[in-house]
């Protein structure tokens, strides 16, 4: 394992806390990922046929 990456996982929660607190203070929003998907129902033989 590199120094750098030693160090990254060493602080991990700091960053995530500095990301959450930036994105608090922005006020961004918490959502579930699959509320802000679109669902493509075309099927893949659809999608590549000319």
């Amino acid at each position: 394992m590199s120094e750098w990456q030693k160090v990254f996982d060493k602080n991990i929660r700091a960053y995530i806390s500095l990301i959450n607190e930036f994105l608090l203070k922005n006020e961004w929003q918490n959502v579930e990922v699959g509320s802000v998907l679109k669902k493509d129902t075309q099927k893949i033989k659809d999608a590549v046929s000319p």
